[in-house]
């Protein structure tokens, strides 16, 4: 089966020099929608003082949860490498000897974890979560002490490169693949873009 752009001529066009060409041809429009995207990166949204806070709540569900956040500074310019997209895998991969594993299987400490990173203009919010087993309800440090640990041998390996790599092949192998959108949900959704980078670039956000 080929790529999907040979198979849907509008995702061809979307992809071809043709969108640089229009919407450079395109009017500015009333001088309110040519000023940059509105910033709410002060004050801070997560002020260091609120961090490293341990925060107990009684749920109204039979099994515990551990979450854990970190606050991050706004990346949404760095699109093109998409970071997160590395930090997303490493932290919610759970093949063989991966950290949910070790978690889940090895130590009897967690259930279920996910991981999810958004970013925008505050900055960026990484979080972690496990459903935590009996024992991980006793020995909630524990996790964290595993989960401290892994992020440790990562920042001293340093970034996998071809890791790296083999995400940006899926993410392109996902596009080439992935049903196309209809015209009106693909004009919406590249008009979002617009508010986020610069109109060289919706194609690549």
């Amino acid at each position: 089966r080929p790529p999907r752009s040979t198979l849907f001529p509008y995702t061809t066009l979307f992809r071809s020099g043709n969108v640089t060409k229009d919407l450079a041809s395109m009017p500015e429009g009333a001088p309110g929608c040519q000023s940059d995207a509105r910033n709410f990166s002060q004050p801070p949204a997560w002020p260091r003082k609120q961090n490293g806070k341990w925060i107990t709540i009684r749920g109204t569900q039979p099994e515990a949860q551990l979450w854990v956040f970190w606050t991050l500074p706004d990346v949404s310019k760095e699109f093109l490498s998409s970071p997160f997209d590395y930090l997303d895998y490493v932290l919610g991969y759970d093949g063989v000897d991966s950290l949910t594993r070790v978690l889940q299987d090895s130590l009897d400490l967690v259930t279920a974890a996910h991981a999810y990173v958004d970013t925008d203009s505050t900055g960026t919010q990484v979080c972690f979560h496990v459903t935590l087993t009996e024992l991980g309800t006793k020995e909630p440090l524990l996790v964290l002490d595993v989960l401290y640990a892994y992020l440790s041998a990562i920042r001293r390996s340093g970034v996998d490169t071809q890791l790296y790599q083999s995400i940006a092949d899926i993410q392109r192998l996902r596009w080439d693949w992935q049903e196309p959108d209809g015209p009106s949900a693909t004009a919406s959704s590249l008009a979002g873009s617009l508010t986020e980078v610069p109109w060289q670039n919706i194609l690549s956000a």
